[in-house]
């Protein structure tokens, strides 16, 4: 099974890349692995976390690497992935990697810049709902572009504007998305502030910077995105003046 989570995410960094969202090393993803991931040795001496995160407590957290890009990722996943098997009371977590031969072993390799958001969102949702696994961080071009707009300057407009120039948009994300101001990424503010909107929402929008996804696998998460910015690219093609009321 575990195979299969990581050939699904060989294939959203494919789409990631052709679509334009990752430019260079940017987008990052995270998966809660933990009823398939045995590994007998943890040697706790990796990373001790500044505070801790019972709910991660004995959980295994698959996250993309530092610096690795979705066009490499798409190829060769393994290379590109650390496994996270935190302590018993979410404290500390070692890495691991896992070779073709389904061995894992200890790795130095360092998770995502964006790692402080990923592990408060997914000891966010682990209490909240379990069923939501995995993460995801890109850059959707045109809902990146429309958070630049005026007119969609807070969430109730933007939300307002992306459902009324797509009809999929209501049906799939009928919470709509959330929306964050312009900040800083990768620290615990803007961590703090995502965990506050995904209460009600799925997908929230950095402003000016990106999206975050959650749902109950990459490939799910993904198609939020992908629902979203095709709604916010319509409304750009059309222009405003097509959605006045």
């Amino acid at each position: 099974m575990i195979f299969d989570i990581i050939k699904e995410i060989s294939s959203v960094a494919g789409y990631l890349w052709e679509k334009d969202w990752a430019e260079r090393n940017a987008g990052n993803l995270s998966v809660n692995v933990t009823e398939f991931v045995r590994i007998s040795e943890v040697k706790l001496f990796s990373f001790k976390l500044g505070m801790k995160i019972p709910s991660l407590a004995n959980r295994v957290l698959l996250v993309s690497s530092s610096g690795s890009r979705m066009r490499d990722m798409k190829d060769s996943p393994l290379n590109h992935l650390v496994f996270l098997v935190f302590d018993k009371e979410g404290g500390s977590f070692s890495k691991y990697k896992l070779n073709s031969r389904r061995h894992y072993y200890i790795t130095e390799d360092i998770p995502s810049s964006e790692l402080p958001v990923h592990l408060f969102i997914h000891g966010f949702i682990t209490k909240k709902n379990p069923g939501l696994k995995s993460v995801l961080h890109t850059h959707p071009t045109e809902l990146v572009s429309l958070s630049h707009r005026k007119e969609c300057s807070n969430e109730k407009r933007m939300n307002r504007m992306l459902a009324s120039a797509h009809a999929e948009f209501k049906l799939f994300l009928p919470a709509g998305l959330g929306l964050i101001k312009e900040q800083e990424s990768g620290n615990t503010r803007i961590a703090a502030e995502t965990i506050k909107s995904l209460e009600t929402h799925n997908l929230v929008l950095w402003k000016k910077h990106g999206v975050i996804s959650v749902s109950d696998s990459v490939e799910n998460a993904f198609d939020l995105i992908d629902i979203a910015n095709k709604a916010a690219k319509i409304y750009l093609l059309a222009g405003q003046k097509a959605f006045l009321r």
